[in-house]
């Protein structure tokens, strides 16, 4: 809330704030998503930042947005295909605070090895299919 108050008296009228994000639809290309939160899931249990985010009790950026001056949303999203070297989901995998080598040391190499097991049925010449559903949440004030 301080953060969208400070942005109030930051950004010009007419103007608006963008929260950019992606997500994976349930389709077949994302079969793989099931073995990728499965791993994160068992390497990020003790995290409670991540617990929380997770729980009914954390607010959706859509709550928080429709109690602020930016509550007018519009959501925006493309659907893309992609095939994706497998090297850069151990990379993703590993950009997360909750389970980055910082945070669960030598149980990162643990990490990615069960990872690459449980991955290599959904890896074919070194790629894997996704498809990526990239959004833009756009805010602004109402109209008066």
């Amino acid at each position: 809330q301080d953060t969208l108050a400070r942005l109030d008296g930051m950004i010009a009228p007419g103007g608006a704030i963008a929260l950019l994000s992606d997500k994976h639809p349930e389709v077949p290309q994302n079969a793989w998503r099931k073995a990728y939160d499965a791993v994160l899931d068992k390497y990020s249990a003790e995290d409670s930042a991540r617990k929380l985010r997770k729980s009914d009790a954390f607010g959706s950026h859509e709550t928080v947005l429709l109690a602020s001056p930016f509550s007018r949303l519009e959501r925006i999203g493309v659907l893309e295909e992609r095939r994706t070297p497998i090297a850069d989901f151990d990379s993703r995998l590993l950009s997360l605070s909750s389970v980055s080598r910082a945070r669960i040391g030598d149980r990162a190499d643990e990490m990615i090895a069960e990872f690459s097991a449980a991955m290599a049925p959904h890896v074919v010449d070194g790629l894997v299919t996704e498809l990526v559903e990239s959004q833009a949440l756009i805010a602004s004030r109402p109209p008066r």
